[in-house]
């Protein structure tokens, strides 16, 4: 898992305190209810003043096309100016351009010099991002020491995306040694972090007991979690685990269920294994 969107922007916004009754204030409940006409009108001229959080916000609506035309080039300019000032969310917004190559041209370097001085002030989106061009060498030579490091200090705060990915180093002994019992640790805080990707990856795991005891019981737990958070796998997993009663009473119409979610996330074997088993019997 690499990028972060920039959707991130609403957590900040959301945690930071205000007067009651300003333009801040009033800004900043425009963009949460999705007035962003408002939102932008009320925000240029705080972002004009100088305030980073206004200029964050006015970089993810040109971002965004949001109350104003798209402007990948508008975004950059903002959020280069949020971060310039020192402001980690700035920071990150602007490397997040320079790595997608929005309003700027495609740059690794940069965007892990932008990442790196988010990430020292504890972003923790920028962490995980310069743990991914570390542990893949993309901008800053590779380095499993440092996508660890990295890594861990976002897994510390809560990032399912960076616990995922710690685990997945310690599946494949990069770097660390190879633990398969901090894989299971860390693969369960991300699927408790709603990492879907992590809740199928351990279902998996126990299911096939090659690594790992093998369980069906726990294996149908998170093929079902997986599922219900929007996993095609995950629903063909719990759906087949229906249909042959392993891990699960056997039920032909909790299969089906599960088949059709599958299906109406366009997994395409989930539609064909639905319209078979509904025509007669499937496996």
């Amino acid at each position: 898992m690499r990028r972060v969107l920039m959707g991130a922007l609403l957590v900040v916004l959301a945690a930071t305190s205000v007067s009651a009754g300003s333009t801040e204030e009033e800004a900043r409940s425009a963009y949460e209810k999705g007035d962003y006409a408002r939102a932008m009108a009320l925000t240029r001229p705080l972002a004009e003043k100088g305030q980073a959080w206004a200029q964050n916000l006015l970089g993810w609506l040109y971002a965004e096309g949001k109350g104003v035309s798209q402007d990948d080039k508008e975004a950059v300019r903002w959020y280069r100016k949020a971060a310039v000032q020192g402001d980690a969310l700035g920071q990150f917004n602007l490397g997040l351009m320079y790595d997608m190559g929005r309003g700027v041209p495609q740059d690794f370097t940069e965007a892990a010099s932008w990442y790196r001085k988010a990430a020292a002030q504890g972003q923790i989106n920028a962490q995980h991002n310069l743990g991914h061009m570390y542990r893949k060498g993309e901008g800053v030579p590779q380095s499993y020491k440092e996508a660890e490091a990295w890594y861990r200090k976002a897994a510390a705060q809560g990032h399912a995306g960076s616990q995922f990915n710690l685990g997945l180093m310690y599946r494949k002994g990069e770097g660390v040694p190879q633990d398969l019992k901090e894989v299971v640790k860390l693969y369960r805080q991300a699927c408790d972090g709603k990492f879907m990707g992590a809740c199928f990856d351990l279902g998996v795991m126990y299911m096939e007991g090659t690594e790992i005891e093998k369980n069906d019981f726990e294996a149908s737990d998170l093929f079902q979690k997986a599922c219900e958070g929007g996993s095609p796998g995950g629903c063909q997993n719990i759906a087949i685990a229906y249909l042959r009663g392993i891990g699960r009473p056997q039920d032909e119409g909790d299969a089906l269920r599960y088949f059709r979610k599958g299906c109406e996330l366009r997994d395409q074997q989930s539609c064909y294994d639905y319209a078979t088993l509904k025509k007669g019997k499937l496996y």
